[in-house]
């Protein structure tokens, strides 16, 4: 799956030492994949820009980043907690999405209860 470009446009929701260690080295070695956008509790600083590219968007609202950004994917690495809104949402906006955990599995036990 790749746009007019040839590359597959991915946005991260929650840059942390997880996205660092599995799937950044990944995103940046392959030559089809482009990091499109960063969402995260925080700004972005210097660091940030040297980790993730020169020109990467950063946002620190997923849904506004979703919006905003063309993506043909996303990588959703937020607390467990929060991985259900960002996997939903990256799901109705894009055409892919990963989640380093199963993303809806507790809400749909608790929504599938008697």
């Amino acid at each position: 799956m790749t746009n007019e470009s040839g590359l597959v446009r991915v946005g991260i929701i929650g840059p942390s030492w997880w996205v660092n260690y599995w799937h950044l080295a990944g995103l940046k070695a392959h030559k089809q994949a482009r990091i499109a956008a960063v969402c995260g509790t925080k700004s972005r600083g210097a660091e940030d820009t040297e980790k993730y590219g020169e020109g990467v968007p950063a946002f620190t609202d997923f849904e506004r980043m979703l919006d905003e950004v063309e993506m043909d994917g996303v990588v959703v690495c937020t607390p467990n907690n929060l991985h259900y809104a960002a996997s939903m949402a990256a799901l109705s906006t894009t055409s892919a999405e990963t989640c380093a955990f199963g993303s809806a599995s507790s809400h749909l036990r608790r929504s599938s209860s008697p």
